[in-house]
Protein backbone atom coordinates (compact mmCIF):
# COMPACT_ATOMS: atom_id res chain seq x y z
CA UNK A 1 0.00 0.00 0.00
CA UNK A 2 1.60 3.27 -1.47
CA UNK A 3 2.49 5.54 1.25
CA UNK A 4 0.85 3.59 3.82
CA UNK A 5 3.50 1.84 5.63
CA UNK A 6 3.19 -1.83 7.51
CA UNK A 7 0.13 -2.82 8.87
CA UNK A 8 0.13 -2.95 12.70
CA UNK A 9 -2.01 -5.87 12.60
CA UNK A 10 -2.07 -8.80 10.02
CA UNK A 11 -5.55 -11.24 10.25
CA UNK A 12 -5.21 -14.60 7.93
CA UNK A 13 -8.34 -15.92 7.45
CA UNK A 14 -8.20 -19.98 5.59
CA UNK A 15 -10.80 -20.32 3.12
CA UNK A 16 -12.33 -23.46 1.58
CA UNK A 17 -15.72 -23.23 0.01
CA UNK A 18 -16.59 -19.87 1.87
CA UNK A 19 -18.66 -17.88 -0.43
CA UNK A 20 -21.31 -17.53 1.62
CA UNK A 21 -19.32 -16.56 5.05
CA UNK A 22 -15.96 -14.54 3.43
CA UNK A 23 -17.78 -10.74 2.33
CA UNK A 24 -19.92 -10.87 5.98
CA UNK A 25 -16.60 -11.75 7.98
CA UNK A 26 -14.47 -9.14 6.08
CA UNK A 27 -16.03 -6.31 6.72
CA UNK A 28 -17.11 -7.37 10.15
CA UNK A 29 -13.78 -7.73 10.84
CA UNK A 30 -12.23 -4.41 9.26
CA UNK A 31 -15.18 -1.55 10.50
CA UNK A 32 -14.19 -2.68 13.86
CA UNK A 33 -10.22 -2.47 13.43
CA UNK A 34 -10.33 0.61 11.11
CA UNK A 35 -13.10 2.58 13.96
CA UNK A 36 -10.28 1.31 16.32
CA UNK A 37 -7.81 3.50 14.06
CA UNK A 38 -5.58 0.07 13.61
CA UNK A 39 -3.81 0.01 10.06
CA UNK A 40 -4.52 -3.75 9.39
CA UNK A 41 -4.01 -6.18 6.42
CA UNK A 42 -7.33 -8.85 5.69
CA UNK A 43 -5.27 -12.25 4.09
CA UNK A 44 -7.95 -14.61 2.74
CA UNK A 45 -6.25 -17.63 1.88
CA UNK A 46 -8.38 -19.99 -0.76
CA UNK A 47 -7.56 -23.55 -0.38
CA UNK A 48 -8.31 -24.72 -3.01
CA UNK A 49 -11.94 -23.91 -3.30
CA UNK A 50 -14.41 -25.07 -5.59
CA UNK A 51 -17.07 -23.12 -5.00
CA UNK A 52 -17.30 -18.95 -5.68
CA UNK A 53 -14.69 -17.99 -2.66
CA UNK A 54 -11.98 -17.27 -5.27
CA UNK A 55 -14.12 -14.87 -7.16
CA UNK A 56 -15.29 -13.07 -4.10
CA UNK A 57 -11.99 -12.82 -2.52
CA UNK A 58 -10.89 -11.11 -5.58
CA UNK A 59 -13.47 -8.60 -5.14
CA UNK A 60 -13.12 -8.01 -2.02
CA UNK A 61 -9.76 -6.92 -2.77
CA UNK A 62 -11.37 -4.28 -5.64
CA UNK A 63 -13.65 -3.30 -3.31
CA UNK A 64 -11.41 -2.38 -0.13
CA UNK A 65 -8.75 -0.44 -2.54
CA UNK A 66 -11.15 1.79 -3.33
CA UNK A 67 -12.57 2.03 0.01
CA UNK A 68 -11.12 5.44 0.96
CA UNK A 69 -11.60 4.88 5.03
CA UNK A 70 -11.02 8.62 6.04
CA UNK A 71 -7.93 9.03 8.03
CA UNK A 72 -4.67 8.33 6.70
CA UNK A 73 -3.69 6.30 9.44
CA UNK A 74 -6.83 3.60 9.74
CA UNK A 75 -6.88 1.45 6.31
CA UNK A 76 -7.56 -1.65 5.46
CA UNK A 77 -5.76 -3.43 3.00
CA UNK A 78 -7.04 -7.09 1.33
CA UNK A 79 -5.18 -9.30 -0.08
CA UNK A 80 -5.76 -13.16 -1.31
CA UNK A 81 -3.49 -16.02 -2.05
CA UNK A 82 -5.37 -18.94 -4.04
CA UNK A 83 -3.87 -21.96 -5.34
CA UNK A 84 -5.76 -25.02 -7.02
CA UNK A 85 -5.62 -28.20 -5.07
CA UNK A 86 -6.99 -28.29 -1.53
CA UNK A 87 -3.93 -28.86 1.04
CA UNK A 88 -5.23 -28.12 4.23
CA UNK A 89 -6.05 -25.88 7.43
CA UNK A 90 -2.39 -25.84 8.48
CA UNK A 91 -1.32 -25.63 5.05
CA UNK A 92 -3.28 -22.76 4.47
CA UNK A 93 -2.57 -21.01 7.67
CA UNK A 94 1.11 -21.45 7.11
CA UNK A 95 1.09 -20.26 3.80
CA UNK A 96 -0.93 -17.12 5.12
CA UNK A 97 1.03 -16.18 8.49
CA UNK A 98 4.55 -16.07 6.44
CA UNK A 99 3.28 -13.55 4.09
CA UNK A 100 2.39 -11.26 6.66
CA UNK A 101 3.66 -8.53 7.24
CA UNK A 102 1.64 -7.09 11.09
CA UNK A 103 3.48 -6.00 14.16
CA UNK A 104 0.64 -9.00 15.43
CA UNK A 105 -0.08 -11.89 13.14
CA UNK A 106 -3.76 -13.68 14.15
CA UNK A 107 -5.47 -16.48 12.42
CA UNK A 108 -9.12 -16.75 12.57
CA UNK A 109 -12.50 -18.83 11.09
CA UNK A 110 -14.39 -17.06 8.68
CA UNK A 111 -17.53 -17.96 10.08
CA UNK A 112 -16.69 -16.06 12.71
CA UNK A 113 -17.47 -18.55 15.92
CA UNK A 114 -14.93 -16.24 17.86
CA UNK A 115 -16.32 -13.19 17.30
CA UNK A 116 -14.03 -9.95 15.69
CA UNK A 117 -14.30 -8.04 18.96
CA UNK A 118 -12.14 -10.07 21.21
CA UNK A 119 -9.01 -8.78 19.39
CA UNK A 120 -9.28 -6.33 21.37
CA UNK A 121 -8.31 -8.27 24.42
CA UNK A 122 -6.32 -10.27 22.16
CA UNK A 123 -3.92 -7.56 21.34
CA UNK A 124 -4.10 -6.02 25.03
CA UNK A 125 -1.95 -8.87 25.63
CA UNK A 126 0.02 -9.56 23.08
CA UNK A 127 1.29 -6.01 23.03
CA UNK A 128 1.70 -6.46 26.73
CA UNK A 129 4.55 -8.76 25.28
CA UNK A 130 2.55 -11.68 25.23
CA UNK A 131 4.42 -14.02 23.03
CA UNK A 132 1.31 -16.46 21.84
CA UNK A 133 -2.59 -15.24 22.73
CA UNK A 134 -4.86 -19.07 22.55
CA UNK A 135 -8.88 -18.49 22.48
CA UNK A 136 -10.02 -21.23 24.65
CA UNK A 137 -14.22 -22.44 24.51
CA UNK A 138 -13.00 -24.36 27.95
CA UNK A 139 -12.34 -21.85 30.95
CA UNK A 140 -14.70 -20.97 33.32
CA UNK A 141 -15.84 -17.51 31.78
CA UNK A 142 -15.91 -19.16 28.56
CA UNK A 143 -19.21 -20.19 26.40
CA UNK A 144 -20.48 -22.44 23.98
CA UNK A 145 -23.71 -21.90 21.61
CA UNK A 146 -25.48 -23.47 21.04
CA UNK A 147 -23.60 -26.15 23.30
CA UNK A 148 -21.86 -29.23 21.45
CA UNK A 149 -22.87 -32.73 21.02
CA UNK A 150 -21.08 -34.62 23.92
CA UNK A 151 -19.63 -36.70 21.74
CA UNK A 152 -17.54 -33.52 19.91
CA UNK A 153 -17.02 -32.07 23.91
CA UNK A 154 -15.81 -35.13 25.13
CA UNK A 155 -13.55 -35.63 22.07
CA UNK A 156 -12.02 -32.12 21.84
CA UNK A 157 -10.93 -32.18 26.03
CA UNK A 158 -9.33 -36.21 24.80
CA UNK A 159 -7.41 -34.44 22.52
CA UNK A 160 -6.31 -31.51 24.29
CA UNK A 161 -4.76 -33.90 27.28
CA UNK A 162 -3.29 -35.89 24.38
CA UNK A 163 -1.78 -32.98 23.24
CA UNK A 164 -0.35 -31.74 26.36
CA UNK A 165 1.32 -35.31 27.43
CA UNK A 166 2.57 -36.01 23.99
CA UNK A 167 4.07 -32.76 23.83
CA UNK A 168 4.33 -31.31 26.70
CA UNK A 169 2.36 -28.36 26.23
CA UNK A 170 1.83 -26.05 29.38
CA UNK A 171 -0.17 -28.23 32.00
CA UNK A 172 -2.70 -25.42 32.05
CA UNK A 173 -3.54 -26.06 28.67
CA UNK A 174 -7.10 -26.52 28.37
CA UNK A 175 -7.87 -25.93 24.46
CA UNK A 176 -5.06 -26.65 21.62
CA UNK A 177 -7.95 -26.44 18.27
CA UNK A 178 -9.76 -23.30 19.03
CA UNK A 179 -9.36 -21.73 15.77
CA UNK A 180 -8.58 -18.30 17.21
CA UNK A 181 -5.04 -17.40 17.95
CA UNK A 182 -2.59 -13.75 18.03
CA UNK A 183 0.99 -14.21 17.78
CA UNK A 184 3.55 -11.44 18.55
CA UNK A 185 4.27 -10.86 14.50
CA UNK A 186 7.35 -11.94 14.39
CA UNK A 187 7.14 -15.09 16.76
CA UNK A 188 4.25 -15.60 14.43
CA UNK A 189 6.08 -15.56 11.25
CA UNK A 190 9.27 -17.26 12.11
CA UNK A 191 6.96 -20.53 14.46
CA UNK A 192 5.26 -21.14 10.98
CA UNK A 193 8.29 -20.76 9.14
CA UNK A 194 9.36 -24.40 10.90
CA UNK A 195 6.18 -25.71 11.01
CA UNK A 196 5.42 -28.69 9.11
CA UNK A 197 1.43 -29.94 9.19
CA UNK A 198 -1.26 -29.65 6.87
CA UNK A 199 -3.95 -31.03 8.20
CA UNK A 200 -5.97 -30.41 11.94
CA UNK A 201 -2.88 -31.11 14.32
CA UNK A 202 -1.32 -27.64 13.01
CA UNK A 203 -2.30 -25.66 15.92
CA UNK A 204 -0.80 -28.35 18.66
CA UNK A 205 2.22 -28.19 16.16
CA UNK A 206 2.47 -24.47 16.48
CA UNK A 207 2.19 -24.68 20.19
CA UNK A 208 4.78 -26.99 20.53
CA UNK A 209 7.04 -24.90 18.73
CA UNK A 210 6.25 -22.18 21.09
CA UNK A 211 6.86 -24.05 24.04
CA UNK A 212 10.13 -25.22 22.78
CA UNK A 213 11.38 -21.90 22.03
CA UNK A 214 10.56 -20.99 25.23
CA UNK A 215 7.84 -18.19 24.72
CA UNK A 216 4.90 -17.41 26.47
CA UNK A 217 1.55 -18.86 25.82
CA UNK A 218 -1.11 -17.27 27.17
CA UNK A 219 -5.31 -18.17 27.04
CA UNK A 220 -8.03 -16.25 27.32
CA UNK A 221 -11.95 -17.00 27.86
CA UNK A 222 -14.39 -16.11 24.41
CA UNK A 223 -17.55 -16.93 23.33
CA UNK A 224 -17.47 -19.61 21.05
CA UNK A 225 -20.35 -20.00 18.43
CA UNK A 226 -20.95 -23.70 17.13
CA UNK A 227 -21.84 -23.84 13.52
CA UNK A 228 -24.21 -26.09 12.93
CA UNK A 229 -22.61 -27.18 9.41
CA UNK A 230 -19.61 -27.92 10.76
CA UNK A 231 -16.98 -29.70 8.95
CA UNK A 232 -15.42 -31.61 11.80
CA UNK A 233 -16.16 -35.31 11.54
CA UNK A 234 -15.02 -36.98 15.05
CA UNK A 235 -13.89 -39.97 14.88
CA UNK A 236 -11.83 -39.40 10.92
CA UNK A 237 -10.54 -35.62 12.31
CA UNK A 238 -9.59 -37.72 15.94
CA UNK A 239 -7.68 -40.55 14.47
CA UNK A 240 -5.86 -37.81 11.95
CA UNK A 241 -5.32 -35.49 14.94
CA UNK A 242 -3.70 -38.38 17.11
CA UNK A 243 -1.28 -39.16 13.61
CA UNK A 244 0.24 -36.19 13.55
CA UNK A 245 1.04 -35.54 17.33
CA UNK A 246 3.14 -38.45 16.49
CA UNK A 247 4.27 -37.05 13.53
CA UNK A 248 5.23 -33.75 15.49
CA UNK A 249 7.74 -35.87 17.52
CA UNK A 250 8.89 -37.79 14.62
CA UNK A 251 9.98 -34.55 13.01
CA UNK A 252 11.21 -33.21 16.43
CA UNK A 253 13.35 -36.55 16.70
CA UNK A 254 14.47 -36.12 12.83
CA UNK A 255 15.72 -32.46 13.07
CA UNK A 256 13.22 -30.83 11.23
CA UNK A 257 12.18 -28.28 13.60
CA UNK A 258 15.93 -26.94 13.94
CA UNK A 259 17.08 -25.54 16.77
CA UNK A 260 14.68 -24.89 19.76
CA UNK A 261 15.47 -20.89 19.15
CA UNK A 262 13.67 -18.85 16.97
CA UNK A 263 15.86 -16.94 15.11
CA UNK A 264 16.56 -13.01 16.61
CA UNK A 265 14.06 -10.63 15.03
CA UNK A 266 14.96 -6.86 13.81
CA UNK A 267 13.21 -4.86 17.06
CA UNK A 268 9.80 -3.26 16.57
CA UNK A 269 9.78 0.33 16.38
CA UNK A 270 6.55 0.45 18.51
CA UNK A 271 3.96 -2.07 19.89
CA UNK A 272 1.51 1.05 20.70
CA UNK A 273 -0.88 2.62 17.74
CA UNK A 274 0.69 4.84 15.15
CA UNK A 275 1.53 8.51 16.02
CA UNK A 276 -1.76 10.30 16.71
CA UNK A 277 -4.06 7.66 16.54
CA UNK A 278 -6.52 6.99 20.03
CA UNK A 279 -8.50 3.62 19.97
CA UNK A 280 -11.91 4.05 19.94
CA UNK A 281 -13.85 1.73 22.45
CA UNK A 282 -15.93 -0.76 21.09
CA UNK A 283 -19.24 -1.20 23.31
CA UNK A 284 -19.98 -4.55 21.77
CA UNK A 285 -16.68 -5.93 23.20
CA UNK A 286 -17.68 -5.19 26.59
CA UNK A 287 -18.21 -8.23 28.10
CA UNK A 288 -15.53 -9.86 26.14
CA UNK A 289 -12.82 -7.79 27.46
CA UNK A 290 -14.00 -7.85 30.77
CA UNK A 291 -13.49 -11.77 30.36
CA UNK A 292 -10.07 -12.00 29.11
CA UNK A 293 -7.47 -12.73 32.02
CA UNK A 294 -8.04 -16.61 33.11
CA UNK A 295 -6.04 -19.20 31.29
CA UNK A 296 -2.46 -20.44 30.97
CA UNK A 297 -0.22 -17.29 32.68
CA UNK A 298 -1.51 -14.52 35.32
CA UNK A 299 -4.15 -12.61 35.17
CA UNK A 300 -2.89 -8.94 34.35
CA UNK A 301 -5.13 -5.74 34.10
CA UNK A 302 -4.12 -3.45 31.09
CA UNK A 303 -6.10 -0.88 28.94
CA UNK A 304 -6.39 -1.61 25.38
CA UNK A 305 -2.71 -1.60 24.29
CA UNK A 306 -1.51 -3.22 27.21
CA UNK A 307 -0.30 -0.47 29.27
CA UNK A 308 -0.85 -0.54 32.78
Amino acid sequence: MSGRGSPFLSIVLPCFNEEAYLEGAVSAISSRLVAAGFPHEILIIDDGSTDGTAEKARALTRRFANAGFPGAASWCEVRVISYARNRGKGFAVRTGVRETRGRFVAFMDVDLSTSPSYIAAFLTEAAAGRDVVVASRRLSASRTSPPQGALRRVGGRVFTKLAVLALSLPPGTTDVTCGFKMFRGDAGRALFARARLDGWGFDAEILFLARRAGLSIHELPVHWSNRADSRVRVFRDALLAIGELISVRRHEAAGRYGASELPSAAPEASTSLPRGVAPTPDPAAGEERAQAGAGVGESVSRDFLGRS
